[in-house]
């Protein structure tokens, strides 16, 4: 009878911190300020849409909506995304593509992590 009052009164702690959890949530998007993000959405659409010369809209490509959405959804920052692309023209010089081969040598982790990790690997 003890092991399954105990058994109850853990069961009922972990619900009441479940719904704990899940009230804090609902409050916190609650407070969520609309306006602010209404206003953000337009901030970063009227950056990555391309201006349209023509006066025909020229929409976004795939790289400028990863971009918008990873922005808009508070992911990345505009200084890291600044970072990645800086980086990635430091690596793919004139050329808008980087080979495979550039990326396992200028961004891969050292031999000894991978040795290390293919050691442990091996181990599990």
């Amino acid at each position: 009878g003890a092991f399954w009052m105990l058994f109850g009164v853990a069961a009922l702690a972990a619900t009441v911190g479940s719904f704990v959890d899940l009230m804090t949530q609902v409050k916190a998007k609650e407070r969520r300020n609309g306006s602010h993000e209404k206003l953000e959405f337009y901030r970063i659409l009227k950056r990555l849409a391309h201006a349209p010369p023509t006066g025909v809209d020229q929409g976004m490509d795939s790289y400028d909506f990863m971009k918008f959405a990873l922005l808009l959804n508070g992911v990345v920052n505009d200084d890291e995304v600044k970072k990645i692309e800086d980086r990635f023209a430091l690596l793919a010089g004139a050329g808008d593509k980087l080979t495979l081969d550039t990326v396992l040598r200028s961004e891969a982790p050292p031999v000894a992590f991978a040795e290390e990790a293919a050691r442990r690997a091996l181990e599990k």
